[in-house]
């Protein structure tokens, strides 16, 4: 059974955004892949802001994938599986959000 959380990171401009449209479409990577890149895991997403967001500030969203319709779990060329949001982000679907200063 998957787990029932799943992880996106923003940028702080990007969630104050999400907190005040209360929908997120996606950056500009998601736009252009088609789908919402977010994480499975705490390794995941270490993985991710290592090779993204080294040395930015960020706010890592807990999100309800229960909540979630075409969600996707994708593998990718490392042999990884990444859930994928074929849909709008909803900030009815955050549970919790941190901030972390790098």
């Amino acid at each position: 059974m998957e787990n029932t959380i799943v992880y996106k990171i923003f940028t702080i401009d990007e969630y104050n955004n999400f907190e005040q449209t209360k929908i997120f479409s996606g950056t500009n990577l998601d736009l252009k892949d088609g789908y919402i890149h977010m994480s499975k895991n705490m390794d995941q997403v270490n993985r991710v802001i290592d090779k993204y967001y080294k040395n930015i500030p960020i706010v890592l969203a807990e999100l309800n994938l229960n909540s979630m319709k075409n969600v996707k779990f994708e593998q990718i060329s490392n042999g990884d599986t990444y859930p994928h949001l074929y849909d709008i982000l909803k900030f009815s679907y955050l549970i919790k959000s941190t901030i972390i200063q790098q």
